[in-house]
């Protein structure tokens, strides 16, 4: 059974473990979205005490991680491109799965949790970013249903490509929880 559930002090070391594995991941990949300097354990604590962070849970096993922030993301407001709504939306940041799950649906259903949180909160639309070069990614959003909208630049990006693709989906009002 896959449940997403939000995240406690007492899961930061298995997020801190899967993010340490998903920046291998990604460089054996041959692309840089996540740094030594991000995403770090203060991204992580900051999500669990502000109550954005979510645990993808497989058979109640610890399967994957997502912040989702009901935040406005400040470089969204700099699209190169068009978003599909100017609708309230939430923001998906540093999702990941256990790289057993990895190819599993397991991605897809945290994004499907996810989605379900926002509706159940009367939030019907759902952006996202990510590197030009992790088609992994690319190729998960589409699944979803995600729409490609533009570019955005993350100025305080230190070092390497700043610019993220950006991605959004419109929720329909209805929740379908059967």
């Amino acid at each position: 059974m896959i449940s997403v559930c939000k995240a406690t002090s007492s899961d930061l070391n298995f997020i801190l473990a899967l993010i340490a594995d998903a920046k291998d991941y990604m460089q054996r990949q041959g692309f840089l979205q996540w740094t030594p300097f991000y995403p770090m354990e203060e991204d992580f604590a900051r999500d669990i005490e502000l109550q954005r962070g979510y645990i993808l849970l497989s058979s109640k096993t610890p399967a994957g991680y997502a912040a989702l922030s009901f935040e406005p993301e400040p470089c969204y407001d700099e699209l190169d491109g068009e978003w599909l709504s100017k609708l309230p939306y939430a923001v998906i940041h540093r999702l990941a799965v256990k790289e057993e799950f990895r190819g599993t649906g397991a991605a897809l259903q945290l994004i499907l949790g996810l989605e379900l949180i926002c509706k159940m909160k009367g939030t019907l639309s759902l952006r996202t970013d990510t590197h030009r070069d992790n088609l992994p990614m690319q190729g998960l959003l589409k699944k979803a249903g995600f729409t490609r909208c533009g570019t955005v630049v993350y100025p305080e990006i230190p070092t390497g490509d700043k610019s993220r693709v950006a991605f959004e989906k419109l929720l329909s009002e209805g929740c379908s929880c059967g």
